[in-house]
């Protein structure tokens, strides 16, 4: 093999980490942009933000085209659709949020984990990023007050599990999030760093009974949060980039499935982090899938697309080749990815 072929090789395995964002709202010349893209740095798969249920299923046709020619196929389709695709598409009346669930019958919320389930396999959905495990115990995190099923840690459990069952059910994957627990925070991690500032016995015995059901559960995939959770990691780095919380919920909790990080181009990040850094980072902590997320906003999608992912990728070829980070972690990322692919 010549060097530019496994040059070619090494930047489409590194590529195969990544989640890319996809506006359908945006059309045709935003997917075009997002097809070219990815027919040159193969990604994991999508995560489909604003749009609508035909824009949506419009650009999956699109993308399974392309998917045929990409060594990374096949793509995984993700949805941040806690409740329900009504969360993101304009055209979906959106399912009843994470509240009022947790007052629920056991039977009721197998029920609604069933129907969110059907909605996301309706949309092409593999992969929903919910439900939402924090424990609701902090009045001024206002980010999380519609979003968590309540303040006890054992009703938050049941509600997570049943809802997971459901999904499964139906055919889809479902995330457990944000570990290690974003609910007794107070700062908004899409602008900023939050500090969880609990000791590990509490931490134990509130934020992390659900991630520990929800494991026991099957659950395909963690979320990890943008927070400082300086019980585990001192430094103050935030858990998304952390090698301490990353092992303890693998080696601890038990985690052996897919470890997906929050948005990688939130504030909590970016204000402290170049792009390279950031990618790096949350690879030498542990995680799997590499996601980037925005809005419909024009602009954003071209920074990200043409400045924030490109410097991520060669952050992080250029962290391969000096050694920094080995190519062993990586292939075992993409066996864990291949892994998640085979229940598509």
């Amino acid at each position: 093999m010549t060097c530019k072929a496994q040059a070619q090789v090494l930047d489409q395995k590194l590529s195969a980490l990544f989640l890319l964002p996809l506006s359908s709202s945006l059309g045709p010349s935003h997917l075009e942009r997002v097809s070219a893209f990815m027919a040159k740095h193969p990604p994991a798969g999508v995560i489909f933000m604003q749009g609508t249920l035909p824009l949506q299923a419009q650009a999956i046709e699109r993308l399974e085209e392309l998917s045929k020619g990409l060594p990374s196929a096949p793509l995984l389709y993700c949805q941040d659709a806690e409740f329900g695709l009504g969360m993101r598409l304009k055209d979906v009346p959106p399912l009843p949020k994470a509240p009022l669930l947790g007052k629920l019958s056991d039977e009721e919320l197998l029920l609604a984990g069933l129907e969110l389930g059907r909605e996301c396999r309706l949309g092409g959905i593999h992969l929903n990023f919910a439900p939402v495990v924090d424990i609701y115990n902090n009045s001024a995190n206002l980010l999380m007050q519609n979003r968590c099923y309540g303040s006890d840690p054992e009703a938050v459990a049941r509600a997570g599990v049943l809802m997971v069952r459901g999904m499964q059910q139906a055919g889809v994957m479902a995330c457990a999030k944000h570990f290690p627990g974003h609910g007794d925070t107070a700062v908004d991690s899409h602008h900023d760093l939050p500090l969880l500032d609990h000791s590990l016995e509490r931490l134990k015995t509130v934020e992390w009974v659900p991630f520990r059901a929800l494991i026991a559960a099957g659950v395909e995939a963690v979320m990890v949060g943008h927070l400082a959770c300086l019980a585990i990691d001192p430094s103050g780095r935030p858990s998304s980039l952390s090698k301490p919380v990353i092992d303890l919920l693998r080696e601890e909790l038990g985690f052996a499935g897919l470890v997906v990080t929050d948005a990688l181009n939130m504030g909590a990040l970016e204000n402290h982090f170049t792009p390279e850094e950031i990618a790096v980072q949350a690879f030498e902590a542990g995680a799997d899938l590499l996601l980037y997320t925005t809005f419909s906003d024009e602009d954003q999608m071209r920074r990200l697309y043409e400045e924030t992912i490109p410097r991520a990728l060669e952050g992080l070829k250029q962290a391969l080749l000096s050694g920094r980070i080995q190519e062993t972690a990586l292939d075992e990322k993409l066996v864990r990815i291949a892994a998640i692919k085979t229940k598509i």
